[in-house]
C-alpha cells in the first residue's frame, strides 16, 4: 500500500495511458487513450515456471487499441504463472481470460456483465485449483449479486459503494486484513471512455477516491 502510486505515461510513440502499479513494477492495472482498460487478480493453480511474468504483459496492453489485440497477446505468452484479466476496449468490448504456464481461456459473461475474483471459473481450468482463497466465492458471489440488482443504473459512485461493501466480513469484499489475512491494498474504478481512473488508496471504507484523467 505504501508503495502504490499512479503514472501517467506519455510516450513519444503510441497511446498515453494511466497506471497504478507499485514501485519497481513495469506494468500493472490501468487504462489507455484508445479505451483499452485491464484489470488483473491472482489465481491459484499450476507451479511456476520459467517464463515471462505478468508485468510485461500489462504494459503491453497499454500499447494495444483494442480488448482482442490484448486477448491475442494472452493467448501468445507463454507466463510463469496463473492470473486473470477484464479487458475492454473504446468499442465496448469487454474479454475476461483467465491465464496460467498451460494456457489459457476466455471466460463468457454471464447476464450481460462480468465479475471474477480469486478462483477459475473456466470449466477448462477448474480442474487446476490449488490451494485458494477461501473467501474468493463468497465475493465473487456478494459483487454478483450486487450489479444483479443494481443493473442498468450503476454509475461510478455505485461502483465505490459496492467496492466498500462489507457483507459476510471477514470474508468481504472490502477487505481488512488481520493475522495471516490479505486486506484491501487500493480500490480502483475506471471509466476508460472518459480517460478517467478513480483511485483509493487502501480501504475505499476508510479513504477518500482521487481522480486521474489523461
Amino acid at each position: 500500500e505504501e508503495v502504490g502510486i499512479v503514472f501517467c505515461v506519455e510516450p513519444e510513440d503510441g497511446p498515453k495511458a494511466l497506471m497504478y502499479t507499485f514501485a519497481g513494477h513495469l506494468g500493472y492495472h490501468g487504462i489507455n487513450s484508445r479505451g483499452v482498460g485491464h484489470f488483473a487478480n491472482a489465481l491459484y493453480g499450476p507451479a511456476w515456471r520459467f517464463a515471462l511474468p505478468h508485468y510485461p504483459v500489462k504494459r503491453r496492453f497499454l500499447e494495444l487499441a483494442s480488448a482482442d489485440e490484448c486477448v491475442q497477446v494472452l493467448m501468445t505468452t507463454p507466463v510463469c504463472s496463473a492470473g486473470n484479466y477484464v479487458l475492454c476496449d473504446g468499442e465496448g468490448r469487454i474479454r475476461d481470460v483467465e491465464v496460467t504456464p498451460d494456457g489459457c481461456d476466455v471466460v463468457e459473461a454471464e447476464d450481460g456483465f462480468i465479475v471474477h475474483a480469486n478462483h477459475f471459473v473456466s470449466p477448462r481450468l477448474k480442474p487446476l485449483e490449488k490451494g485458494g482463497l477461501a473467501d474468493s466465492c463468497p465475493r465473487h458471489d456478494r459483487l454478483k449479486a450486487l450489479i444483479a440488482e443494481a443493473r442498468g443504473r450503476i454509475d461510478v459512485e455505485t461502483m465505490m459503494r459496492f467496492l466498500s461493501d462489507h457483507a459476510g466480513h471477514p470474508k468481504s469484499i472490502c477487505r481488512h486484513g488481520g493475522p495471516g489475512e490479505m486486506g484491501t491494498a487500493a480500490s480502483l474504478v475506471a471509466e476508460p471512455e472518459r480517460g478517467a481512473l478513480h483511485v483509493c488508496r487502501g480501504n475505499p471504507c476508510e479513504g477518500m477516491y482521487k481522480t486521474y484523467v489523461m
